[in-house]
C-alpha cells in the first residue's frame, strides 16, 4: 500500500509537521508522528499532558528526547485516533492498554498501546516494536560463545533457576526471550507469566498476570508447578511466595528462568534469603545468573579516535583490569613486530597501525528492550484498517518539525539512511604519533613461536598502554548531534560451581561471593565493558555512566 489508512479506512497521507519558535508543533494525525518516531529510531512515544498543552517526548537509545508541544485540542484528535486504532472505547475513563500493527516501507511494526487518565486528560505511552526484534539471537545482543554455552549448559539439564538481573530498561525480558527461542518447543513446553505480554512467541503458551483482579506471579506459579514439569517463564521475582515457590519448583525437576531488579549476583542471593530461602536451597538450584546493562553504541559518522592522556589512563586502570583487557585486545596486534627464525627466513610484513572499524551501528528500527504492555487480541468483525496502520517510506516533504525532525526533513538522503539501515563510512584513521615518541624506541617481549615460524615481538604492556586508540563522542547529523547510534548489551553469567556454593552455603556476604566469582574466571561486566571500549564500539564516558562510576565518586578525567 503507498497511503497511510486512516481510521475510517480511506487512504490519506500523512499529515506534515510544522514549528514556531515557541516550539509548539501542529500535527493533525496519528501516522505523522509514527513515521517520525520509526525513522529517528525511537523505541517509546510519550504524550504527556499539563495545564492546557501536552508534551510530546521520543525514546531514542536511553534517552527521553523532548520533541516540542501539541495544543489541547490537537491532542484530543491524536487520542482518539489512538484508541480508535487499538480498539480502545473512546468512552473508557479507565487505564486501558491495547494494540495495532503498523508498516513502515518494508518494516513491520508493533505498536502497543497504553491510556492513562489523568486530571489533565490522557497520557499515553505507544511502544514501537519491530517484528523478530524481542527474539533475536543471544550472539546479536551481545553475549560471548563462552556466555552462550552456559546458557545451552542450563537448558539441557531440563531442571534449575536461571535468572536474568539489572535495573529496569536493562533488557531483561528481551534475553529471556532470546533464551526461550532457542527451546525445542514441540520437545519441551513452555508457558510464561508475565505483567506484560511484550511479544507473541511462537509455540509458547503466554499469560498476561491480572494484578488488578488479585492474581500474582507467585500464585500463578504454584498452579503451573502443579500441572506437571514443564519450562516456565517468570518476568519478575519480586516477593516471597515467588521465590520459595520457585526454589522448590526447580527441586522437583521444573526448569524456570525469571527476571530480577537486582544489580549483582550477591545481591540476588541476598534479597532470596531475606524472603527465608535456605542456603542450601539457592547453592544447589539456582545454577545461572545472567547479569546485564545496556549502552549505548558510538556514533560510526562521527565518532573521533583520540590517545587517552595519563589521567585517563589511571582512570581506567583504576576501575578496569585494563592490561589484561589490552593484550587480549585487537589493538595489541598495530605494535607486533616480526623476525625470521633464522638469518635466511624472510620475515612477514609488519603489520600497519589500522583504526579498528567499527562495526555498523544497531538499526534504528532496533531500539532498546522496553517495558511492553499487553497486546490486545485482534477482534476479528473490526475492520482490517483499524489492526494495522500502513504508512508509506516517508518522503521528506512529510518530515518537517521542530529540532531534530526539521533537519532531517532538510535533507531527504538522511531520511533514507535511516529508514535503510546506515552504511557506516570508514573509521577515520589514527593521527600520528609525535616525533618524541616514535623516537622511544621500547624494548620488546619475545613471543616464544613455533620452530621455523617467525619471532613475534611486542613492546611493553606500558607502552602499548599509552599509545592507545580510544574514540569518543562529536555528534553529527546522523545521529541527531548525540554522538550515538544504537545500543548494545553487556553481560556478566554466573554458571553455579563449588567455590560459590561454598561461598552461599558458608552465609557469605555478597563481597565474598563476588571474590569466589572472580576466581571461577567469569567474564564480568567490567571487562566485557573495556572490551567495548578498546573495540570502538562506545565511550569510556558512557560504560562510566551505565556502571555508576561517577556516582562512586569516580569521574571521568579531561
Amino acid at each position: 500500500m503507498n497511503q497511510a489508512q486512516s481510521p475510517s479506512g480511506n487512504s490519506a497521507a500523512p499529515s506534515p509537521l510544522s514549528t514556531t519558535a515557541n516550539s509548539r508543533i501542529a500535527i493533525t494525525s496519528l501516522p505523522a508522528i509514527l513515521q517520525q518516531a520509526v525513522v529517528l529510531g525511537a523505541s517509546d512515544v510519550h504524550f504527556t499532558p499539563s495545564a492546557g498543552e501536552v508534551m510530546l517526548r521520543f525514546r531514542i537509545g536511553l534517552e527521553l528526547r523532548d520533541m516540542g508541544v501539541l495544543s489541547s485540542s490537537q491532542f484530543t484528535t491524536i487520542d482518539r485516533a489512538t484508541r480508535q486504532y487499538a480498539g480502545i472505547s473512546i468512552l473508557s475513563n479507565q487505564q486501558v492498554e491495547g494494540h495495532f500493527e503498523l508498516v513502515v516501507g518494508d518494516k513491520k511494526i508493533g505498536v502497543n498501546v497504553s491510556v492513562m487518565p489523568t486530571v489533565n486528560g490522557d497520557s499515553i505511552l505507544l511502544q514501537l516494536q519491530t517484528e523478530g526484534q524481542i527474539n533475536s539471537p543471544l550472539a546479536r545482543l551481545g553475549m560471548s560463545q563462552q556466555e552462550q554455552d552456559i546458557v545451552s549448559d542450563f537448558l539441557s539439564r531440563g531442571r534449575g533457576l536461571l535468572v536474568v538481573i539489572g535495573p529496569p530498561k536493562s533488557g531483561k525480558t528481551t534475553t529471556l526471550y532470546s533464551i526461550i527461542s532457542t527451546i525445542d518447543t514441540k520437545q519441551t513446553p513452555v508457558t510464561t507469566l508475565e505483567l506484560d505480554v511484550k511479544s507473541k512467541l511462537i509455540g509458547v503458551s503466554q499469560n498476561k498476570v491480572n494484578v488488578d483482579k488479585g492474581s500474582s506471579i507467585g500464585e500463578g506459579l504454584k498452579v503451573l508447578v502443579a500441572q506437571g514439569k514443564q519450562t516456565i517463564m517468570l518476568s519478575q521475582i519480586t516477593d516471597g511466595t515467588t521465590v520459595t515457590t520457585a526454589l522448590d519448583a526447580t527441586t522437583s525437576d521444573h526448569q524456570i528462568l525469571a527476571g530480577m531488579f537486582t544489580s549483582s549476583i550477591g545481591e540476588t542471593v541476598g534479597f532470596m534469603r531475606g524472603f527465608k530461602a535456605q542456603p542450601f536451597q539457592i547453592a544447589s538450584n539456582l545454577l545461572v545468573v545472567v547479569n546485564q546493562r545496556l549502552l549505548r553504541l558510538l556514533c560510526p559518522f562521527c565518532k573521533q579516535p583520540y590517545t587517552p592522556n595519563a589521567e585517563e589512563i589511571g582512570f581506567l586502570r583504576q576501575n578496569f583490569d585494563l592490561d589484561t583487557a589490552v593484550k587480549n585486545s585487537p589493538q595489541i596486534d598495530a605494535f607486533k613486530t616480526y623476525e625470521p627464525a633464522n638469518p635466511e627466513q624472510t620475515p612477514p610484513p609488519a603489520p600497519q597501525p589500522v583504526a579498528q572499524q567499527a562495526p555498523a551501528p544497531a538499526p534504528a528500527d532496533e531500539p532498546p528492550p522496553q517495558s511492553y504492555p499487553s497486546a490486545q487480541p485482534t477482534d476479528p468483525n473490526r475492520a482490517h484498517a483499524l489492526d494495522r496502520l500502513v504508512i508509506p517510506a516517508p518522503p521528506a516533504s512529510s518530515l518537517v518539525g521542530h529540532s531534530i525532525l526539521e533537519r532531517i526533513s532538510e535533507d531527504p538522503a538522511v531520511l533514507n539512511r535511516s529508514i535503510n539501515e546506515p552504511t557506516a563510512p570508514p573509521a577515520p584513521e589514527p593521527q600520528p604519533l609525535p616525533e618524541e615518541q616514535l623516537s622511544q624506541t621500547p624494548t620488546p617481549q619475545v613471543v616464544v613461536s613455533q620452530p621455523g615460524e617467525p619471532v613475534v615481538k611486542i613492546p611493553p604492556i606500558n607502552y602499548i598502554i599509552n599509545h592507545l586508540k580510544l574514540y569518543r563522542a562529536t555528534g553529527c547529523e546522523h545521529c541527531q548531534n548525540t554522538g550515538y547510534i544504537g545500543v548494545s548489551a553487556i553481560f556478566e553469567v554466573m554458571q553455579m560451581n563449588e567455590k560459590i556454593g561454598e561461598a552461599i552455603l558458608g552465609g557469605g556476604d555478597s563481597l565474598k561471593i563476588q571474590h569466589a566469582e572472580e576466581s571461577s574466571g567469569m567474564t564480568s561486566l567490567r571487562m566485557a565493558a573495556i572490551k567495548k571500549i578498546l573495540l570502538g564500539d562506545t565511550s569510556v564516558e558512557e560504560v562510566s555512566r551505565i556502571l555508576s562510576l561517577l556516582s562512586q565518586g569516580v569521574g571521568i578525567l579531561t
